[in-house]
């Protein structure tokens, strides 16, 4: 997908030129924002494009529809949910301070390759730059697409330039692997803290929502192997009872057995302490906080759960 403020697309060649380099990078959707086009002439521009596309526009609420989608229905399908003279496809919301809009918006910039400033007034005597053009994200949108890019390409005949949002091919995305739940348990495990600090990228060039969010998605590999090593114990916790009573068996034939005695401790402490690992588990999953921890009401815990799950 491209995004692109074309600043106008009434002139013939413009108009060419913008289609020639669309159709050079090969896309499937593209945005292109101030096409300056009255609705009257809107058919004819696009006809110029050279795309055989369909489009969406926001002439219903602004008179030189500011905003063009199109995209190939071949390879997708697009739906305008809502429109308005500033958006397509969600609510425009007024905010003077952009950064309290995306605090109250649950937004975030999106990282993005290539150069920092997207706009210029390619002024030699009074030259300014700017980061004018930005791809805010949110959570949904990274759960869904966790590989997502965004790069900065060549304005080519704008001043502005074009955004394309697209995927790393290079990763591949299991759709079937199941969703990374943190234990609250593994908090207490003595490699957690280095884990963390190890996996941890003090990134400062990309906004704190986005640190964050990469840096989670970062600790989620090696969490999950902390995870495995934590409830390995407890999904044989079955087998450590009957070692544990078979070694009290043998203790009792033998109660001056050193060696024996140390194999009762250790089984007891390994016993003790998935147990509790586990009655945690089951807490954080049913989420039955009022429960006293002592009390090892586990059939509790998995009927809460069974329950849940119809």
């Amino acid at each position: 997908m491209i995004v692109w403020n074309v600043r106008g697309l009434n002139k013939h060649a413009r108009c060419l030129e913008v289609g020639a380099h669309l159709r050079k990078l090969q896309v499937h959707c593209i945005a292109l924002l101030e096409t300056r086009v009255r609705n009257k002439n809107c058919g004819t521009i696009r006809k110029r494009l050279g795309f055989q596309w369909e489009f969406i526009d926001n002439y219903e609420h602004h008179n030189n529809g500011r905003i063009w989608l199109a995209w190939n229905p071949v390879e997708m399908k697009v739906i305008a949910r809502d429109k308005s003279d500033q958006l397509i496809h969600s609510e425009a919301a007024e905010y003077n301070d952009m950064e309290q809009m995306m605090t109250d918006t649950s937004l975030f910039e999106h990282e993005t390759i290539g150069p920092h400033f997207t706009w210029s007034n390619r002024q030699t005597a009074n030259l300014i730059c700017s980061r004018i053009d930005r791809a805010l994200t949110n959570a949904k949108w990274f759960h869904a697409f966790p590989n997502s890019e965004i790069d900065v390409l060549s304005p080519h005949i704008s001043d502005h330039s074009p955004l394309r949002v697209r995927q790393d091919s290079s990763v591949v995305v299991n759709k079937n692997r199941r969703r990374f739940a943190f234990l609250n348990c593994i908090a207490k495990h003595p490699d957690f803290l280095h884990i963390v600090t190890a996996n941890w990228a003090p990134n400062q060039h990309d906004s704190p929502m986005y640190r964050l969010w990469k840096n989670l998605q970062k600790l989620q590999y090696p969490l999950k192997g902390l995870s495995w090593q934590m409830t390995e114990g407890v999904r044989n916790l079955r087998d450590s009872r009957q070692r544990l009573d078979q070694a009290h068996e043998k203790w009792a034939k033998d109660q001056q057995n050193a060696n024996i005695c140390l194999e009762v401790k250790n089984l007891t402490e390994d016993v003790m302490k998935y147990s509790e690992i586990e009655e945690q588990i089951l807490k954080q999953k049913s989420k039955s906080d009022w429960i006293n921890l002592g009390d090892g009401n586990n059939a509790y815990f998995y009927a809460n759960l069974k329950q849940k799950n119809k």
